[in-house]
């Protein structure tokens, strides 16, 4: 199964994530790419050409022994991926078996365990919406792993070998861990898409709103991250500006309407923030009696 200094890796479903990690651990000599096996053979034969090393399959019994198996397919389908493969005469003692999902833990890999496969779970904290950026992008960036200890041990010096820092967590927490990231990243999309359709029914168009919101958003997150998310924290409710607040929800009510439930919402989570219910009772049950009626 290779040697010590140089192990085989092969991936199943070698789609953005796959292919990046393939990639780089291959670039880097890490690993020799043994078998990229996704459902069809066209799509692993072009992940084989993007990580620039492998054997293109399309059926994970064609597995060979090899040292590490990632699975790197959509989540909905890793458990059931385990299964497959725990159905196949392969000598799992000695493999380590991981995925890099970041909603379930390394517990979905048990099928494989108790045939002595060792199973982990390391998530990259990172967004792999285009592989050829994420090449450059990734190392840096922290990956949060959790498993078997045996796994881990090894698991971390490849991890580490792609400059990414390395952090352990706990599996009993994984929901609430990887729930912090969809809040952070999967809702800014939508947090952004709102105040672009605000700008635009004030007659502004999308390139310049784009150009309007970009540097106020990543100065506000320099601050969040240079000191804390209740110093960083500007705009009505952290001045106590009732009024202002009362005429926005106003305006969302009768020009967007589907808007307005989403401003009431932050609004809430951002009077918690301000932490006026310590400082100023009075307006803090202000602003709650005036959002009340919006929940």
């Amino acid at each position: 199964m290779g040697d010590l200094l140089k192990p085989t890796l092969s991936i199943i479903g070698a789609g953005k994530l796959g292919q990046t990690l393939g990639k780089l651990w291959f670039d880097r000599d890490c690993a020799t790419i043994n078998q990229v096996i996704n459902r069809s053979l066209e799509s692993s034969l072009a992940a084989i050409q993007f990580i620039g090393a492998g054997t293109a399959e399309d059926s994970i019994y064609h597995l060979e022994p090899c040292n590490y198996v990632l699975i790197a397919t959509p989540d909905a389908q890793i458990s059931q991926i385990a299964e497959e493969l725990a159905e196949l005469p392969y000598p799992w003692h000695g493999t380590t078996v991981f995925h890099c999902s970041g909603a379930l833990s390394a517990k979905v890999l048990k099928p494989l365990a108790v045939l002595g496969a060792k199973t982990a779970s390391v998530h990259p904290i990172h967004s792999f919406a285009e592989p050829q950026n994420s090449l450059t992008q990734l190392p840096g960036s922290y990956c949060c792993a959790e498993g078997a200890v045996s796994a881990l041990n090894t698991l971390k010096s490849l991890f580490e070998a792609l400059e990414m820092k390395w952090q352990l967590i706990d599996a009993d927490k994984k929901t609430l861990y990887h729930a912090s990231f969809v809040i952070a990243c999967n809702f800014l999309p939508a947090l952004v898409d709102s105040a672009l359709q605000c700008l635009s029914e004030a007659n502004i168009d999308e390139n310049t709103a784009k150009k309007m919101l970009q540097p106020l958003m990543q100065g506000t997150l320099a601050n969040i991250f240079r000191t804390s998310a209740n110093q960083a924290l500007t705009g009505p409710i952290a001045r106590g500006d009732l009024e202002t607040v009362a005429r926005q929800l106003a305006a969302l009510e009768t020009q967007l309407p589907n808007i307005k439930s989403l401003y009431s919402s932050l609004s809430r989570s951002t009077l918690d923030v301000a932490k006026h219910e310590q400082q100023r009772p009075d307006l803090f049950t202000e602003f709650k009696n005036l959002l009340k009626h919006d929940q």
